[in-house]
């Protein structure tokens, strides 16, 4: 009797898994990272790196988006270390990089991405970092950490120099991409040079 029950109900969960959307990931947006090595349909779960460019930033930063989730069931994340080499590649003191650089104890995602909440603990498997989340909508937004992006930085520093008289929203230089890099820039109502403490720069 038992083993018919536990029969039924494999065949269930596979049918259940046949019926659902299938699991796609999208990086096309600001701050996205990952690289997906695979999509187990019928674990729903997801097997991926990051996919930063150690030359260019954070190699060991990730973040994406997962569509076509049944609302309540669970997804699974299965992270791999970033493969990135720290220093030059060949040269004497190259060396890889610790996998947990990339695992943090919880993940965090977001069904708006704006929001973001923390899984429970990742269970740590050798050189991989399993994540579970019980999906809430369609689509979410996964992630090392909550994200901060120039957008954000933008919004924040205008936000702060709607709020005060003596701070200024400008720019602090142009990236190598030709993108703004915000600034906030504080200065206290009319005190005379001589009376100011200082400069400080918080970057």
């Amino acid at each position: 009797m038992k083993s018919h029950f536990l029969s039924t109900l494999a065949c269930l969960t596979t049918l259940a898994s046949l019926a659902a959307e299938p699991l796609t990931v999208a990086s096309d947006f600001e701050g996205a990272s990952v690289r997906v090595l695979e999509i187990a349909e019928q674990a729903r779960a997801i097997h991926f790196t990051p996919g930063g460019d150690p030359v260019r930033g954070w190699p060991c930063w990730w973040y994406f988006r997962i569509d076509g989730i049944s609302p309540g069931e669970t997804i699974s994340l299965r992270l791999t270390g970033s493969d990135a080499v720290v220093g030059k590649a060949g040269a004497p003191m190259a060396k890889p990089l610790a996998p947990l650089w990339a695992m943090p104890a919880q993940a965090t995602y977001s069904t708006d991405g704006k929001t973001w909440k923390h899984t429970d603990k990742g269970a740590r498997h050798g050189e991989e970092m399993i994540y579970t989340i019980s999906a809430e909508s369609p689509s979410l937004f996964v992630a090392w950490g909550p994200p901060y992006t120039s957008e954000t930085a933008t919004r924040i520093v205008r936000e702060f120099a709607a709020r005060s008289p003596h701070a200024e929203a400008t720019d602090l230089c142009r990236s190598r991409e030709d993108r703004a890099v915000p600034m906030l820039h504080v200065r206290e109502g009319n005190l005379p040079a001589e009376q100011r403490f200082g400069v400080w720069v918080q970057a």
